[in-house]
């Protein structure tokens, strides 16, 4: 059975899309892209974007804004290509593997101060 749209776009909400954020620099190698950078492609303020990144929802994000925002993270909720990172991820998370899909965001310079708080926010979400 196809999910809606909607149902997709639930499924992802904006602090996970913004851990998927990621851009290709050399062959397969990737790294995590800024808030800066998501703002610029958004057309949106780093400090909007800042903000749509922490929400565990789409409820206090316009359509508009969630379409952008999905763009300037390379993100498209209806492409299983896209979607299937984000089970990859989970896998990883739950497995506690060592995979390396993800290893981009350990060596960001945003590990600490951006992205681990973004996974402890959507575990929390989980757990609740």
């Amino acid at each position: 059975m196809r999910k809606s749209a909607w149902k997709q776009l639930h499924d992802h909400p904006p602090a996970l899309v913004r851990l998927l954020a990621r851009r290709r620099v050399k062959g397969k190698t990737v790294r995590a892209m800024s808030i800066q950078e998501i703002a610029i492609a958004a057309g949106l303020s780093a400090t909007r974007a800042k903000e749509i990144s922490t929400e565990t929802s789409w409820d206090n994000v316009t359509i508009h804004e969630a379409e952008r925002f999905c763009a300037a993270c390379n993100f498209d909720p209806l492409n299983a290509a896209d979607r299937n990172r984000k089970n990859a991820y989970e896998k990883s998370c739950k497995t506690r593997s060592r995979s390396s899909k993800f290893a981009y965001l350990k060596k960001s310079p945003w590990w600490g101060c951006e992205f681990l708080p973004l996974i402890e926010l959507l575990k929390s979400r989980r757990a609740s």
